[in-house]
């Protein structure tokens, strides 16, 4: 893409509209696979000569991160840096910020997380424009939801429990606010440490928590997996974590069905209740 150096974002102005459009779905989720950003916005006329023109300029930052360390295959994402944040800024007043220098030098582990969280906001971005899904938020700064419950099971002293999901996801239901907080399972994190994590969000939610920090009734923890194997592990340890009792208020779903190329599924079946053996839409 050849430079106008006059113009927001280098282009020329009749780029400026699908600039706009995937500097801020890009800036919202943070981080995401090139594939998965020329899916969203190919369509609205997104090419792989515009994202090269933009990395060459400095208003996104591309990267690789190694996702198997056996076989080496790495993969390429993007992000907006500091001064793409200021030419969205100063074209459309949208106060975002782009990813600052110290969050690019996370580990690949952490980093192979923030492209998974970033993928699924992205997902939900998608739903939202193109299969009617009426989105209010999505939130990919972890700071601006994390909570908290305290465990008192008999016999044992109180304990607080950290409930820091990745995504913040609202939307409206027939004219009702519902909402998602959506945990981005990598399988890293032990399955004792995850059910403990669940039993302080059924805690949580019995003392009216998503009332008392998000105004909401309808909210569900999301905990999307890797495979199946983690999805029958996770689904174990927090049914055991809610005495076997079924539940809707937690769910869990298999990343390969968290797609911005098919965004549609998440309104066919493919979230396991708690506790039941059947599939339900994310979005009835």
């Amino acid at each position: 893409m050849p430079l106008h150096t006059t113009e927001p974002f280098l282009a020329p102005p009749e780029l400026r509209a699908l600039a706009v459009k995937v500097f801020k779905a890009l800036a919202k989720a943070r981080f995401v696979k090139i594939e998965s950003l020329l899916a969203f916005a190919g369509p609205l006329g997104l090419d792989l000569e515009h994202i090269v023109g933009w990395v060459a300029s400095g208003l996104l930052h591309r990267a690789s991160v190694e996702r198997d360390a056996v076989t080496g295959e790495k993969t390429s994402y993007l992000a907006v840096t500091p001064k793409g944040a200021k030419e969205l800024n100063r074209v459309e007043t949208a106060e975002v910020e782009g990813v600052s220098a110290a969050r690019l030098r996370r580990t690949s582990q952490k980093r192979l997380h923030d492209v998974g969280v970033g993928e699924a906001a992205l997902t939900f971005l998608a739903a939202g424009r193109d299969h009617g899904l009426d989105l209010a938020v999505v939130e990919t700064d972890e700071k601006r939801f994390g909570t908290s419950a305290v465990l008192a099971d008999p016999g044992k002293p109180p304990k607080r429990v950290a409930l820091q999901a990745d995504l913040f996801v609202a939307y409206r239901r027939d004219g009702e606010l519902a909402a998602l907080l959506v945990e981005v399972d990598r399988g890293t994190i032990s399955v004792a440490k995850m059910a403990e994590k669940y039993a302080g969000y059924l805690a949580w939610r019995r003392d009216g928590g998503p009332q008392r920090n998000f105004g909401l009734k309808a909210l569900r923890v999301v905990t999307i997996v890797p495979d199946e194997h983690r999805l029958e592990k996770l689904h174990a340890a927090a049914l055991k974590a809610n005495d076997g009792r079924q539940s809707g208020f937690l769910l869990f779903l298999v990343e390969s069905d968290v797609s911005v190329r098919d965004a549609a599924r998440l309104f066919e079946p493919v979230a396991r209740r708690l506790g039941d053996d059947g599939m339900t839409p994310l979005f009835p």
